[in-house]
C-alpha cells in the first residue's frame, strides 16, 4: 500500500467534515482577538485583611451604648472564659439569676439573697465586700456597677400606728382578760394562761395571795405584780352545797375526792347546810381548808 494512500484511509475528510472544521477554527480565532482587544468589565475587587481586623478591634473597645428603654447598660467581660454580663444593680433589690450573669457563683448568690432575706441591708457599695464568698477580683469589677437606692429620710414616710390598747394602771384580777394581764410585769402569754386557769377553776380571787398559789410563780414575779393588782370580790362564782354533786365539788382546787364525797353523805344523812359550821361535822374539812374555801361556797 502506498504511504499516502494509508494517511487518507485514516485522516482524510469528507467535504460535510471539512465544512465544520471551517466554522470551528474561525470561531476559535474571533474569541482569541475577543479577548485580546475587548477589555473586560469586571474588576477584581481586593480585601484588606488589615483593615477588617482594625475594624474588628475598634468595635470592641467601644463604649457600651445607652439603652433605648433605660439609662442603663451592658456589658459582656471578655475578661473571663465564662462571659459574664455586667451591667447596673442594687445589691438590695438584684436577684439570684442576676446575681449569677454577674459573675457571682450559685452558692454566693444564695447567701446575697438569704442575707436580705433575714433582714440584711447594703447601706454602701463597699459592704458588699463583706458578703461571704465574693472575690475581690469580682468586687472591683462590680464596683462601677453598683447603684444603691436611697431611702426616703423618716420624716418623709407615712407610717401607719396601728392601735394600741392603753395599758392599766391597775388590773382587776377577776374580770381581766388575757390581753390585760399580759401587760403586768414579768408575765408572758404562758403565765397569763395560767392565771385564766387557776381562776376560772378557783370561781375567782379572793385574795392577792392566791397568785403564789400559780403553778411556777416564783417570788420575784409575785413581788413584781402585787401591787399592781385589785380584786373585786363580788365577781367570785360560788359553789352551793346543797346542790351540787360529788363531780361538780371535786373540780374546785380546794376540794378532793374525799371532802367531796363526804359533804355529799353528810348531807344526804342529816339534810342540808344552814351555814359554814355545819361542814365542820363533816370531819374531813379542817379548819385552814375550810377557811379558803368560804368565800367560794353558798347554802
Amino acid at each position: 500500500m502506498k504511504p499516502f494512500e494509508f494517511l487518507h484511509k485514516y485522516f482524510g475528510f469528507n467535504k460535510r467534515e471539512r465544512n465544520g472544521i471551517v466554522i470551528l477554527t474561525g470561531i476559535i480565532v474571533v474569541l482569541i482577538f475577543a479577548r485580546i482587544f475587548i477589555p473586560s468589565g469586571a474588576k477584581d475587587i481586593e480585601v484588606d485583611i488589615k483593615k477588617l481586623e482594625a475594624l474588628e478591634q475598634k468595635k470592641n473597645e467601644t463604649l457600651p451604648e445607652e439603652n433605648n428603654h433605660s439609662s442603663a447598660y451592658i456589658k459582656t467581660d471578655k475578661t473571663s472564659k465564662n462571659n459574664f454580663v455586667l451591667f447596673p444593680f442594687d445589691p438590695n433589690t438584684v436577684t439570684a439569676e442576676e446575681a449569677t450573669q454577674l459573675g457571682f457563683s450559685e452558692k454566693t448568690a444564695n447567701i446575697l439573697v438569704n442575707f436580705r432575706n433575714k433582714g440584711g441591708k447594703f447601706k454602701t457599695k463597699e459592704d458588699l465586700k463583706k458578703l461571704y464568698g465574693l472575690k475581690e477580683e469580682l468586687y472591683t469589677k462590680l464596683e462601677p456597677y453598683i447603684t444603691i437606692q436611697q431611702t426616703k429620710p423618716a420624716e418623709e414616710k407615712s407610717a401607719f400606728v396601728p392601735y394600741a390598747k392603753p395599758k392599766p394602771s391597775l388590773v382587776e384580777l377577776n374580770t381581766a382578760d388575757s390581753t390585760q394581764i399580759v401587760y403586768l410585769p414579768m408575765i408572758g402569754p404562758g403565765f397569763t394562761k395560767r392565771i385564766l386557769k387557776f381562776r376560772n377553776a378557783l370561781g375567782g380571787f379572793y385574795k392577792v395571795e392566791q397568785l403564789k398559789e400559780v403553778y411556777g410563780m416564783a417570788d420575784s414575779t409575785y413581788n413584781a405584780i402585787k401591787d399592781k393588782i385589785t380584786i373585786n370580790t363580788t365577781a367570785i362564782k360560788k359553789l352551793n352545797v346543797n346542790v351540787a354533786g360529788i363531780d361538780e365539788l371535786k373540780k374546785h382546787p380546794y376540794i378532793n375526792y374525799t371532802i367531796a364525797n363526804s359533804i355529799v353523805n353528810y348531807r344526804s344523812k342529816h339534810g342540808l347546810y344552814k351555814s359554814l359550821d355545819d361542814l365542820k361535822e363533816v370531819g374531813t374539812i379542817n379548819d385552814a381548808t375550810l377557811e379558803k374555801l368560804a368565800a367560794y361556797l353558798s347554802f
